[in-house]
This record gives structure tokens, sequence and C-alpha cells, in this order.
């Protein structure tokens, strides 16, 4: 009969590197060793929130009558501009959904 270890149960934090003991100090050790188990070799990147459009798009939308454009680019970190912008832009894809309706 084989003896088997699971490999992935056995990984302890200070087996970790720096990056991946961030995640394990903000997801736990559980979630780490799933990760690894399940994407390792893979490399991921984590936008800046302000870089998730639709996200943007949403939260200016569902707000639009509670703060202004520069309270808004205050809270999400974006240019005045920016917000302007995301408001033309989400009330066109609302009026758009509304037709397509």
């Amino acid at each position: 009969m084989k003896k088997k270890i699971n490999l992935f149960e056995s990984l302890q934090s200070d087996d970790l590197t720096p990056d991946l003991q961030m995640l394990e100090n903000l997801c736990g050790i559980e979630t780490v060793r799933k990760l690894i188990e399940n994407y390792s070799g893979m490399y991921f990147y984590i936008p800046k929130v302000t870089s998730l459009k639709s996200f943007i798009y949403r939260i200016v939308g569902d707000n639009k009558s509670m703060f202004t454009n520069k309270e808004l680019s205050n809270i999400l970190g974006v240019s005045e501009q920016y917000i302007r912008v995301a408001r033309r832009d989400s009330a066109k894809l609302r009026s758009d959904r509304v037709l397509e309706k």
C-alpha cells in the first residue's frame, strides 16, 4: 500500500512567500491552500477598484442624488471629469435598458 501525504494540508504560514502571507492574513490559511492547490503557477493582477468601470458606473448611477461630482470623485479617487462622464454614460445605459424592455 502506498503512503500518501496531502501536501496542501501541510502548508504552514512560514512556508509561504510574503505575498501569500498577506493573503493568508486577509483570507486565512485554508483559502491560501485552496488557491495554491487549484491555481499553482498562475499570476493574478488585482486592479484598483477604480479601474472596474461597470462598478464605478453603477456606484455613480445608484448615488446620483446623494453626492455631488466633487464628493463622488473624492470617495472613489477619480477626477470630477471621470464622474461627469460616468454620470452621462450610466444614464445612457439605463435609458437604453428601458428601451429594450
